[in-house]
């Protein structure tokens, strides 16, 4: 779809033009000089993590203060990078005094270093103040790092950010000079020249595990141009200790790589229109003068017809005299015809400096007659002149027509055009807007509307937050933020077509087809990834019926928030932020959650691309432990979601599985009010153990709020288990010392130097707030539990008695299991191999093992990376992994493994916990021994050996079927037996059935005997 807006007269075309435009640079390659200290994708969310954190203080506490609030952590300082709620009344004489207040009186539990806060700016949207702090550390800028309030005017506080630090440990003397810092900064670069470095250090916080490492940096600007000939400016921070080049960002915005496939920059044949200057005929009277000027322009692209324009805003020498024509492109003056007169393509926003000619800035002589006359320039400068210069002030003029209190681009920006070599390219480089010559197959871009537009909103990105006293940080913003600025003007999704004479289906990118979505597009190159946030605004306007209005002002209230301050490798989080502030500014009563006025459309179309709210839905659920044979199972949990996505929802899905099937269950459960949603897992035979976990589907096929957390994993964390048919027979836990097995905590063939398991009260280990080691234990009214060392004080750092150097073991002695024909093992466990500030995460093994020949030879029957913080169940029926024997043994191994050379030579941080130990034996079957008409069945003989024989009497004629099933549940002979009345007299052979204890169940109808049958 293409919105194509072609002026009819000047003054229509005036009027259009005033509205003004915007634009800047595409890219498709990867920066090969590039350093970013976060990977790609580096703020997809944890859901195991994001739940521990939800569910520690001090959110859980401020959750229960403020109960409709939402969060998103960030995982590696554990504060949220944005909550978001009902508003909060705050107190102060003004903006900044009110969010003072609200961080001291509301945020006391997270930690944030107040007296370190310095405020940054006060930026305004029409609704909002969004405060902006910057941490200072020792008289340092600590980067990245931002603290926001965001409220009403009235002095609600409706969100918050918190990136700041609460512990800072870095040494502020540098080891390196900054001449080494400046040789440093080039490094990997052929040839680089020395860079310039700042004499203000910084701190740069780089997230490591779960926490951020600080490093002192020096500041250094490298400038050079590159072999394609564009010019490259490098924000690098270098360690002020090593020399290692910590981040490297070219802050000069090229416009597009020149490939082949959708983004490829095309190029239209330049159309020239000559023309001469017109005088009218001298009248009788000599008159004022009043000129218009114009000049035939590529209004859209080159591929199509040009349009007579104004030139407003130009410069004009007359009579000595230096003027400017107005917006309609018109002169006045006190003067009579004729006059001589100069014009110039420069003017109030764009000065044309051409390359070819010496970057002289074009210009020609006039003759102007006096009177009303019009000039037609076009003869007399070169099309991408013209081009450059229009288009320029269009963008300028609808910068200006949407943020009219911006003066940040009210200045003569340079335009540089005839740039050598021939390129396909176009770049702003913090001070001017350029472009290249044209090449065989790609005119000059300056031809080009929304490329020119898309360059100069680059030029709106940076100096918008440069007024606001912070940088436009993040590269997949900006570009995707030039993005807009390109297509808003002429509400064209298609950026870039046109340019290629000999191929009208040319393009850089498009918003029409294939949306982008996150995290899955997400790439780690800045104009691609630019694509999925461009894409959400492009798809909101068209949600919103096209209304340019309303869509600029959503844009407008949402552009000063902290999206644009995110580091490189943090969209995900940055993404997040642009929605929260779309809904906050659309919204009317102070409480997003309850939705807004044009709530739908925003959430549509962010959600098209993937950026929801999804990732803060909550599922609470009491697991059930055990059920009946043969009975429905009930399974109900609480949806906590925002309502503003209800319609984004795919329902809540309940999947489940036996113990012995691969193939998960999936079934939609119903929503039966008040956020309460049911299914049923259909009735099941005795001894079966049910798997079985919860999440929230969208419309696009994700799923999240998984519960339990992680149970949808590739390395799955432990679902939920449901004993089917079983009753407890013994336990184990360490404040009964029941008789279910004796224990030896520590082998001695274990090496772990410390973390040895041992049984104790339980002593927590926390990181800010997050438990790495468990404070307490699970038995009712208990005290005691196994654990891997204890912590010695509560007030002890993690990792102080962890699990290092090797392996420790727990094993039970031998159990007899002979006695049992189906049994069922179930434990509580914690494990983490993954609390922040652990080294290399994730690396280390939970293994649980079994033998049924007093531990000659072991199976495994846990063995998993994944971690979980927390008390969770596991269950197991014995005999799916070993024989019932005499010898049973089970044994718990948790390790810290060396790699030498990696992060502390391999050290991990490992806990873990174990407690209430239950041993289940299948339940006796309850023998039914009659139908509800008084028909009996029975068997004999029982037990059987080979024949038995199962005699029927029956009270009326009934259609009959016959089952056996084996002690798991499983059936292993089923047969239809017709109608039959009166007495009838079966026989059936056991010939190559185990023995056991089975089930026969003769059913009719609605009716069901069983009877249990003993095979010898």
């Amino acid at each position: 779809m293409k919105k194509r807006l072609y002026p009819v007269t000047l003054t229509i075309l005036s009027l259009f033009m005033s509205m003004g435009i915007i634009a800047q640079s595409m890219h498709g390659e990867n920066d090969p000089y590039d350093v970013r200290f976060l990977e790609k994708g580096h703020g997809v969310l944890d859901p195991i993590f994001q739940k521990n954190l939800r569910d520690a203080a001090p959110w859980s506490a401020y959750k229960m203060a403020h109960p409709t609030w939402q969060v998103a952590f960030d995982e590696d300082n554990q504060k949220p990078f944005r909550a978001f709620g009902k508003g909060i009344q705050t107190m102060g004489v003004d903006a900044e005094d009110m969010a003072r207040n609200f961080i001291q009186e509301e945020l006391g539990g997270f930690g944030i270093p107040s007296d370190q806060l310095e405020l940054q700016t006060v930026t305004e949207n029409g609704k909002h103040y969004f405060v902006f702090f910057e941490q200072m550390h020792d008289g340092l800028e600590v980067l990245f790092s931002p603290m926001m309030v965001k409220m009403t005017y009235d002095g609600e506080v409706i969100s918050w950010s918190a990136k700041i630090h609460e512990e800072i440990s870095v040494s502020t003397e540098p080891s390196i000079t900054p001449l080494a810092a400046a040789e440093a900064a080039g490094a990997g670069i052929p040839n680089a020249p020395l860079a310039d470095v700042s004499a203000e250090l910084a701190i740069l916080p780089v997230p490591g595990n779960r926490e951020y490492n600080h490093h002192l940096v020096y500041r250094a600007e490298l400038s050079f141009t590159t072999e394609a000939g564009i010019p490259a400016r490098y924000n690098t921070l270098v360690d002020a200790h090593s020399g290692e080049v910590l981040y490297r960002f070219n802050e000069v915005h090229s416009m597009c790589s020149h490939d082949t496939k959708d983004g490829h920059i095309g190029h239209h044949g330049q159309h020239r229109v000559g023309g001469c200057a017109h005088s009218p005929a001298a009248a009788e009277q000599p008159l004022p003068i009043e000129v218009t000027f114009t000049a035939d322009h590529i209004i859209f692209d080159p591929s199509e017809p040009t349009v007579t324009s104004v030139m407003p805003e130009m410069r004009v020498t007359l009579g000595g005299d230096i003027s400017l024509t107005d917006v309609n492109g018109v002169l006045t003056s006190d003067e009579t015809g004729p006059q001589d007169a100069t014009v110039r393509l420069r003017g109030a926003w764009a000065r044309i400096f051409d390359q070819q000619s010496g970057a002289s800035t074009p210009f020609a002589d006039y003759t102007i007659a006096d009177g009303v006359s019009t000039i037609d320039v076009t003869g007399d400068f070169a099309d991408e002149a013209i081009s450059g210069f229009l288009n320029t002030n269009i963008i300028h003029d609808f910068l200006k027509q949407y943020f009219p209190e911006f003066d940040g681009m009210d200045f003569e920006l340079p335009v540089n055009i005839g740039i050598t070599p021939s390129e396909c390219n176009a770049f702003y480089d913090g001070s001017s807007i350029n472009f290249y010559l044209g090449v065989f197959d790609c005119v000059s871009l300056v031809l080009v509307a929304d490329v020119v537009f898309h360059e100069y909103g680059h030029g709106i990105n940076n100096t918008f937050y440069l007024d606001n006293g912070v940088f436009f940080n993040n590269g997949g913003m900006n570009e995707g933020y030039a993005d807009f600025w390109g297509y808003m003007v002429y509400e064209d999704p298609v950026l870039g077509d046109g340019l290629n004479p000999g191929n009208d289906g040319d393009y850089v990118r498009r918003y029409d087809e294939n949306p982008k979505v996150y995290p899955l597009d997400l790439v780690g190159q800045v104009h691609a990834d630019g694509e999925i946030i461009a894409g959400a605004w492009w798809d909101t306007y068209l949600l919103l019926e096209e209304d340019r209005e309303l869509i600029m002002s959503l844009f407008k209230g949402a552009y000063p928030g902290v999206q644009a301050t995110a580091s490189n490798g943090n969209e995900g989080e940055a993404y997040l932020n642009v929605l929260i502030d779309a809904l906050e500014f659309d919204d009317d009563d102070a409480n997003l959650l309850n939705g807004t006025p044009n709530g739908d459309a925003i959430s549509e179309g962010f959600a098209l691309h993937g950026i929801t709210f999804l990732a803060t839905a909550e599922l609470d659920h009491e697991p059930v432990l055990q059920a009946e044979p043969q009975t429905s199972i009930e399974i109900e949990a609480e949806l906590d979601f925002p309502q503003q996505f209800i319609d984004y929802l795919d329902g809540v899905k309940l999947f489940y599985k036996s113990t012995d099937e691969t193939d998960w269950v999936e079934t939609t459960m119903t929503d039966d009010g008040d956020d309460i949603w049911v299914s049923e897992i259909p009735a099941q035979p005795a001894g079966t153990i049910i798997e079985y976990y919860m999440g929230v589907g969208d419309v696009f096929g994700n799923l999240v709020a998984v519960t339990p957390v992680g149970s949808d994993l590739e390395d799955r964390n432990l679902p939920n288990y449901l004993l089917v048919g079983y009753e407890l027979n013994s336990e184990y836990d360490s404040d009964t010392e029941d008789d279910f097995a004796d224990w030896d905590a520590g082998l001695s063939t274990d090496d772990a130097t410390t973390g040895q398991w041992e049984e104790d009260a339980p002593v927590g280990s926390f990181s800010d707030g997050i438990p790495v080691a468990p404070n307490d234990q699970t038995t009712p009214d208990g005290e005691f539990c196994f654990i891997t060392g204890n912590s010695f004080s509560p007030t002890d750092g993690v990792g102080v008695n962890d699990v290092d150097g090797g392996t420790t073991t727990l094993q039970s002695e031998e159990v007899d299991l002979t006695e049992f024909s189906n049994p069922a093992l179930t434990y509580m466990r914690w494990y983490t191999n993954s609390p922040p500030t652990g080294a290399n995460p994730g690396a280390d093994w939970w293994q649980v093992q079994v033998s049924d020949d007093g531990g000659d030879s072991w199976t495994f029957v846990e063995e998993t990376k994944t971690s979980d913080a927390s008390w969770r169940r596991f269950a197991f029926r014995i005999a799916d992994y070993v024989d019932l024997t005499e010898e049973f043994m089970i044994k718990f191994n948790a390790s810290d493994s060396i790699r030498i050379g990696q992060n502390l030579d391999g050290g991990s941080l490992i806990e873990a916990g174990l407690d209430d130990f239950k041993l289940y034996e299948l339940a006796e079957p309850q023998s039914i021994n009659e139908f509800t008409d008084g028909s009996t069945f029975s068997i004999f003989p029982n037990p059987v050996q080979d024949v038995y024989r199962v005699t029927l009497d029956l009270k009326a004629k009934r259609t009959l079927s016959l089952r056996l099933l084996d002690v798991r549940g499983k059936v292993v002979e089923s047969e239809n037996l017709g109608t039959m009345n009166g007495q009838v007299i079966l026989e059936r052979s056991v010939e190559g059935l185990p023995s056991g204890v089975y089930t026969l169940e003769v059913m009719a109808e609605e009716d069901r005997l069983t009877r249990s049958i003993v095979i010898e």
